[in-house]
C-alpha cells in the first residue's frame, strides 16, 4: 500500500505544476509532507514488530522528535491546503453566443471532433489528461434547449475559479474552445487545453445548444460521451438510436422515432419469470387493467 502510494504521488507530479506554477516549492513540501505522514506511521509499525521480536528498545528522545516532525509535517500540509482552497475561492463565467446558419429543411448534425490527445498517457482522474505541453481538460458538458425565436444558436459559458474575481475572469477568457460549422454539421472539440505554466482552477466549459421549435437535430456515434444524458433522460439507448432524428417540441426536445427501453424485446431470462398470460404477440408485456371500484 506504501508503495502504491508513493507511485500515485509521483505519477501524478506534473498535474500540481498547474495548482501552484508560480510557487514550485509549496508543490513540493505538500509532496514530501504527504510521504512523510504516510511513512512515519509504517516505519513505527516496522520497529514495533522489531520491538517485540527482538526486544530492543527506542530512545524517547527519537520517539518524542519522530513525532515532532510528524506534527509539523501535519500544520505544514494544513497550511498548504488552505493556501490551495484560497486559489480556489471564488468563481467567474464568460458568455460566447454564436448564430448558425442552418437550413430549415435540414435538422442539424452535431458531431465530437476527434481528439488529437486520446493516446496521451498520463491521466488524473476521468477527465483529466497531461503531457509534456499541456494539460488536456474534458470538463464539458452539453444541453439542448428551445431557441426563443426561429434561429440556431450555440451558447458557450465559459468557467474557471480563482483568488479573485479578475483572475478568474481572465483564466475563463483563455479557455480556448472553438466550433466548427460547415453545411448542417456543427462539430464540437472533445476538450480543451490549458498550457504549461497556467493554472488548473476548475476550467469548465457549458456548450448550450438551441434549437427552433419545430426543427430537428441528429446526434452523431461519436456524441456517446457528451450526449448520453441526453437519451438517458428520456429513457432510449444511446447505441441503438444515434443518428435518430430528436424533434424540438413546445415541450422540449424528443425523438419520435427513437426506440425507448420499453419497446425492446424481453430476453430469454425475463420471460422464463413472467407468467404467459401477461405477454402479448409481440412479445411485450402487457399492462394489468384495474377496473376502477364502482359505488
Amino acid at each position: 500500500m506504501w508503495l502504491g502510494s508513493m507511485f500515485g504521488l509521483f505519477y501524478t507530479m506534473p498535474f500540481y505544476d498547474y495548482i501552484l506554477p508560480d510557487r514550485p516549492f509549496i508543490s513540493v513540501l505538500g509532496i514530501l509532507n504527504v510521504v512523510v505522514l504516510i511513512g512515519i506511521p509504517i516505519l513505527s509499525m516496522i520497529l514495533l514488530i522489531v520491538r517485540l521480536v527482538f526486544g530492543m528498545r527506542i530512545s524517547k528522545y527519537w520517539r518524542t522528535g519522530k513525532w515532532i516532525f510528524y506534527s509539523l509535517n501535519i500544520a505544514s500540509l494544513f497550511f498548504i491546503g488552505t493556501l490551495i482552497l484560497r486559489e480556489f475561492s471564488i468563481g467567474n463565467t464568460l458568455d460566447d453566443r454564436n448564430t448558425l446558419v442552418i437550413e430549415n429543411t435540414q435538422p442539424l448534425q452535431l458531431e465530437l471532433k476527434e481528439d488529437p490527445y486520446r493516446h496521451a498517457l498520463f491521466q488524473f482522474g476521468p477527465r483529466l489528461k497531461f503531457t509534456e505541453e499541456a494539460l488536456i481538460s474534458k470538463y464539458i458538458s452539453l444541453e439542448i434547449l428551445k431557441s426563443p425565436d426561429s434561429t440556431y444558436f450555440v451558447e458557450k459559458v465559459l468557467f474557471s475559479r480563482g483568488r479573485t474575481m479578475r483572475e478568474a475572469r481572465e483564466l475563463a477568457a483563455r479557455i480556448e474552445y472553438p466550433l466548427m460549422v460547415e453545411g448542417q454539421r456543427l462539430e464540437i472539440p472533445s476538450s480543451f487545453l490549458i498550457e504549461e505554466g497556467d493554472k488548473f482552477r476548475g476550467q469548465n466549459v457549458k456548450l448550450k445548444i438551441y434549437i427552433p421549435e419545430g426543427k430537428h437535430i441528429v446526434f452523431g456515434e461519436s456524441l456517446e460521451p457528451f450526449a448520453w444524458h441526453i437519451f438517458w433522460e428520456r429513457y432510449i439507448p444511446f447505441w441503438e438510436n444515434y443518428n435518430e432524428r430528436f424533434t424540438m417540441t413546445a415541450d422540449g426536445l424528443k425523438c419520435l422515432e427513437c426506440t425507448t427501453k420499453e419497446d425492446k424485446p424481453i430476453s430469454e431470462e425475463e420471460l422464463e419469470t413472467i407468467p404467459m398470460d401477461e405477454i402479448d404477440s409481440t412479445g411485450q408485456i402487457v399492462e394489468p387493467v384495474i377496473e376502477e371500484d364502482s359505488i
